[in-house]
């Protein structure tokens, strides 16, 4: 293997060891705990809402990330609700195919710290939308080649009653 190459290799692996620390510190702060998140409603229909009550109470001025996760229509901004303390409403994407759970994910920032916080959607399990016609009962699936036959077979038996009526009353039955 040529030095390049290894420079190469040493480099990315310097770069990958670095993203896959954890815990993540964010840009000069140190990840401490100390945030506590809840989600209501726990269990959402795709396309549904639910609320994240945060609490970064053991932070002097805290200030929350926007919670982020996959199969959200978008990240949670949260508002402030007093005593470090806040909420935001989140939707799930009406399109979360064969999706179990939703996780959602965020951090308590001060000046000096953080502190992350996961909640977790279960997805509603949605009933399959039937597809093609309604079936009324009305005309029970005929088509119109049997529905012309039935006609048919309705005015010929009137016809022939008729028939046997006139020759019954003509003395000839």
């Amino acid at each position: 293997m040529s030095h390049s190459r290894i420079a190469l290799c040493a480099v990315g692996a310097a770069v990958a060891a670095v993203l896959t620390a954890a815990p993540v510190a964010l840009a000069g702060t140190a990840t401490v705990g100390g945030a506590s998140a809840k989600v209501s409603p726990s269990t959402v229909a795709p396309g549904g809402s639910f609320t994240i009550s945060l609490d970064c109470s053991a932070f002097a001025n805290p200030s929350p990330t926007p919670g982020e996760g996959q199969g959200l229509q978008e990240a949670v901004k949260f508002k402030a609700v007093g005593g470090g303390k806040f909420e935001g409403t989140g939707k799930l994407a009406a399109a979360l195919a064969g999706a179990k759970s939703v996780t959602i994910s965020g951090h308590c920032l001060s000046s000096d710290s953080a502190s992350a916080w996961t909640v977790t959607v279960t997805v509603a399990a949605v009933a399959a939308q039937p597809t093609g016609p309604a079936a009324t009962g009305a005309g029970i699936g005929a088509d119109a080649g049997e529905v012309a036959a039935g006609a048919a077979l309705a005015a010929a038996a009137v016809g022939g009653a008729a028939y046997l009526r006139r020759r019954r009353a003509d003395g000839r039955a």
